[in-house]
C-alpha cells in the first residue's frame, strides 16, 4: 500500500461526520481499517481511526465555537454543531494549517445556504463575530504620509448599519456558558438603526464604538479610496466634525495608503 494511497484513505474518512453521537459512521471505506491499520493490543483498527476521527471533529468544533460565540449561542453548542458547523465543515473542509482562519468563509457560506426566517439576524451575527477575528489577525499597514493621496480604511477596521444593537446584545450573551441560553429567554436586543466601526486599537484590542451616521458615511468613501483632501472638499459643511474626527482616525491607525488585498479588504453587511 503506497504512502499516498493511506493518505488519502485517511483524509477521505476523517472528512465524514461524525453521527450524532459523535461515532464513526461504517461505511464500505472504513471497513478497509485494517489494510492501513495495525492491530493494537486493545484497539480494532476501525476503533482507532474512530478516535482520530473523534478529535478531529471535536477540535473543528471547538474552534469554531471560540470564533463565532455569537451563533453558538444563539443555537446552543449542540444546534451550532449540527446546524452550522458539519454542514459548512463538509463543504468547506479546512485547507490551511493557520487555525485563526478556520470559518474565514462561513459568512459566505451562510448567505449561500443559510434561508430560515432568522436568517438576517444570523448573518449580522456571524458577520460581527467574524470581524473580531479579522481585526484581530489583521495586518498593521502604514500610515498615511499625505494630505492628497488616496487613503484606504485599514484591514483592522470594520463597518456596521444594523436594525439592532448587537455589540450589546453579544456581549449580554458572553456573560453566559453557550447552553444557558438554550432554556433561557435571549437578553434584550434593541431594535433601531445602528452604525459601528470595529477596530483593532493600537494597543490591540478590539473596539465597537458606535458612530454617527455622517461619520460611518465618510469612513465607507475610504473602501474605495480617497483622499483627506477630496474629502473635506466634498463635506464643507462637516468643518468642525472633520477637524475631530480625521485625527482620530489616524491615530488609531484607522487610514494607510496601502489598498488591502481582497481576503484584507474591510466589508460591511448590507442594512438588514
Amino acid at each position: 500500500m503506497s504512502f499516498k494511497e493511506t493518505i488519502e484513505w485517511f483524509g477521505g474518512v476523517l472528512l465524514k461526520p461524525l453521527d450524532p453521537e459523535s461515532r464513526l459512521i461504517h461505511t464500505s471505506e472504513t471497513e478497509k481499517a485494517d489494510h492501513y491499520i495495525t492491530l493494537s493490543p486493545t484497539l480494532e483498527p476501525v476503533s482507532r481511526i474512530e478516535i482520530y476521527a473523534q478529535q478531529y471533529w471535536w477540535r473543528l468544533f471547538a474552534i469554531l465555537q471560540d470564533h463565532f460565540p455569537t451563533l453558538t449561542r444563539l443555537f446552543g453548542l449542540e444546534g451550532f454543531n449540527e446546524k452550522i458547523a458539519t454542514p459548512y465543515l463538509v463543504k468547506n473542509p479546512p485547507k490551511h494549517w493557520n487555525i485563526n482562519l478556520l470559518g474565514d468563509d462561513l459568512v459566505d457560506y451562510l448567505v449561500a445556504h443559510y434561508t430560515e426566517n432568522d436568517a438576517p439576524l444570523i448573518l449580522a451575527a456571524a458577520e460581527l463575530d467574524a470581524a473580531y477575528l479579522s481585526a484581530f489577525i489583521a495586518p498593521k499597514l502604514s500610515l498615511p504620509s499625505s494630505e492628497t493621496e488616496p487613503l484606504y480604511l485599514a484591514p483592522i477596521a470594520r463597518l456596521f448599519r444594523w436594525r439592532w444593537n448587537l455589540p450589546v446584545f453579544r456581549k449580554a450573551l458572553k456573560e453566559k456558558e453557550a447552553d444557558f441560553w438554550v432554556d433561557n429567554d435571549f437578553p434584550e436586543l434593541e431594535k433601531g438603526d445602528f452604525y459601528f466601526l470595529l477596530f483593532r486599537s493600537p494597543t490591540g484590542d478590539i473596539q465597537v464604538d458606535q458612530i454617527d451616521p455622517q461619520e460611518f458615511t465618510l469612513l465607507k468613501d475610504f473602501e474605495n479610496g480617497v483622499s483627506l483632501t477630496v474629502l473635506c472638499e466634498k463635506n464643507p459643511h462637516l468643518e468642525k466634525n472633520l477637524s475631530e474626527w480625521i485625527p482620530r482616525w489616524i491615530s488609531r491607525g484607522l487610514l494607510t495608503p496601502e489598498k488591502a488585498s481582497a481576503s484584507e479588504r474591510s466589508c460591511s453587511t448590507p442594512y438588514i
